[in-house]
Parts: structure tokens; sequence; C-alpha cells
């Protein structure tokens, strides 16, 4: 994702976050809270951000002298950037914000290592003229961390162009430096997913970048550093059915604690591969069959195959919409964390000969 794409949609997010709780009733006893309305706030006032930027790593060196780069944005305009220096405490104060009654809210990015850390505040505006922001900072590793697939999520749609996937996981590195990938590829590679013969149509989401991915024969290579913690990432892709089938192997490239596929109940035959039918849930997008494994070791054999299905040429394109993906958290399951967000856009990878 870009910066400024970053930026929106953790606008979008606060946004709603705040109308949420505006919504949500008070527990019986609770005094009221005030929330001030636009009519009763300042039509203007001066902001301050407070950064601090945290060494994360064990035995890393201080931050002091390290660049902070900050861009206020008000919806998808930055209406002030400022270049900060941290001190010894990795802390730096940015002042002389302007702000209204419109929301605005701050992109904090921390270069170092050749990686660009980031964080976003919280909202301001006149009635809210101060925040914080806390930007984890890691040393960098070559070495592989015990990194696992704490839960995996893939959705599968069909369409007059095949079988369409849209495939999400959270990876969870464990370590406290990010890990910057073997030598698969000169960036360094972190994670390589081999996708279903005849796949297509390839879109990104969340962890890919067009930069970043690369394409060579059947398997996706990402060449994105794996910062510690929890790292989303969702792309998407099309099979087309052949002789009325589709199989659909999964790819499991580290441990995977908890593995999802939700397919449509439309009457079509499915044949699991490792993984156990948890019946079906209703969502906006029509019924679904829900298939499930956990603690799947790396190189374990699941998936599903698809028949009865209507032969289709090679994959040009389809699948689930957003609101459909948003709809699916109505399962009875909790999908993967920033679900909403996860806008696919499609991408032509570098291709490796």
């Amino acid at each position: 994702m870009t910066k400024r794409t970053i930026a929106t949609l953790a606008l979008c997010l606060s946004a709603t976050v705040l109308a949420a709780e505006q919504e949500m009733p008070l527990p019986p006893g609770h005094p009221e809270i005030a929330h001030p309305s636009p009519s009763s706030m300042p039509e203007s006032a001066i902001g301050t951000l407070r950064i601090h930027a945290q060494q994360k790593t064990a035995d890393g060196p201080s931050l002091q002298g390290q660049k902070a780069i900050v861009h206020f944005y008000q919806g998808d305009k930055v209406i002030k950037h400022v270049d900060a220096v941290l001190d010894a405490n990795g802390e730096a104060t940015v002042g002389d914000i302007p702000l209204t009654r419109n929301a605005v809210q701050a992109l904090v990015m921390v270069p170092y290592g050749n990686i660009t850390y980031q964080a976003v505040s919280h909202i301001m505006n006149s009635a809210m003229t101060e925040a914080k922001v806390e930007v984890p900072v890691y040393e960098t590793t070559r070495d592989i961390p015990e990194w696992k697939i704490a839960m995996r999520h893939l959705m599968i749609s069909h369409t007059s162009a095949g079988v369409r996937v849209v495939d999400m996981l959270a990876v969870d590195n464990p370590s406290d430096r990010t890990w910057i990938g073997t030598n698969e590829h000169e960036e360094g590679t972190t994670l390589i997913l081999k996708l279903p013969p005849g796949a297509g149509n390839i879109e990104i989401g969340d962890g890919f970048t067009e930069h970043s991915l690369h394409f060579h024969n059947g398997t996706i290579y990402n060449v994105a550093p794996m910062t510690p913690g929890m790292t989303h990432y969702s792309f998407g892709y099309t099979i087309p059915v052949k002789s009325g089938k589709v199989e659909i192997p999964i790819n499991t490239p580290a441990l995977t604690q908890q593995l999802i596929v939700f397919a449509p109940n439309d009457g079509s035959e499915i044949k699991a591969n490792g993984l156990l039918e948890q019946g079906t849930r209703k969502t906006d997008g029509g019924e679904m069959r829900m298939f499930s494994g956990v603690a799947l070791m790396p190189g374990q054999p699941s998936g599903l195959t698809i028949s009865g299905l209507a032969n289709t040429p090679a994959a040009v394109g389809g699948g689930w919409s957003t609101a459909q993906v948003v709809a699916a958290s109505a399962l009875g399951v909790v999908l993967l964390g920033g679900i909403g967000f996860m806008l696919l856009k499609p991408v032509k990878p570098k291709a490796e000969n």
C-alpha cells in the first residue's frame, strides 16, 4: 500500500470507531459522556503531536538523531509536512499544527536500517488538540525467525471466469528483529506461496506491493521485510474450470495454527483434503460452507476439490467484492483484523525467467 492509502484507511477506521463509540449504549448507572458537537467546537486551534519511537530490539542502539517524517492528513490531503529529529529517548514534539473542526491525523515515518517504520496518530481537531504516536523500530536480521501463520482464511466464489479465491493470512514473527529474508532474490524473500495450477489474474492487498511481489513458475515470492509481531497479507487469484471441476490445493509455508475456508453452498460437490467440514454460515453474499484445519505443519497437504461446475476460459477476473468480504465477518468466527480494508488491486508481478 502507499503511504497515502494507509493514512486514508486509518482515517476511515478511526471515524468508524468513533461513531461506534458514540452510538453504543452505556451500561446502566454509567454517567453520561459528553461528546462535543461541531457547533460547540472552536472554529480553529493549534495542535501538538508527541512522537515516541521505541527501539524494540533488546540490544539495539539508541535512536537519538534519527529522523521522523510527519505528514498531517485531512482526508486524503496533506496539510502539513514536518521533519523532526529524535532525542536520546527517541522522542520528538511537533507543534503549530493548524486544526479546524475537521479530523486530522498524522502519519509518522521513521526510516531506519533501510526500512521505514510507520504509525498513525489518533484523530485531532479543534476540540482535541493533542495526540501521541508510538512507532516501534527494530534491528534487522537475515536469520529465519520461528515465524508462523496464526490465522488464514480463504474466501471462494464462482464467477464467469472460473473460481475466485481471496486468501488472507495473519503471520506472526515472534522475534525482536525485522527479518529481511533469505537470498532467494536479491532483495531477500520472506514469504513464498505456491498457487494452484492455472491460477491467474493475481490481485494484491495488505502485505504486498507491486515492487515486493515476484511471480515465477506459479509461485509468489514476497521480498517485503517481515517485522516482529503480526503482519497481514491478502491476495486473490482466479482458477479456470476444466472438465467441470477445480482443485484448490493450499500451500502451507509455515506452521498454520488455524485455517478456515469458505465456499458457496450452491449445490456443487466439494471434497475436502486435510480439512474438516464445519457446517454452513449465512452471509450477505449467500450461504457458505465452512471447512477448517488446525496446527497444519509446513508442507502438509490440504485444500478443496469442487466439481459439478461449468467449464470456463483462462482466468480473467471477477470474485468477491470488498463489501462481501466485510459482510463475511458475520459468519460467527472472527476474521482477520483489518479485513474491512483489504482492498485488492490488479497487479502485474515481476516475472522471473
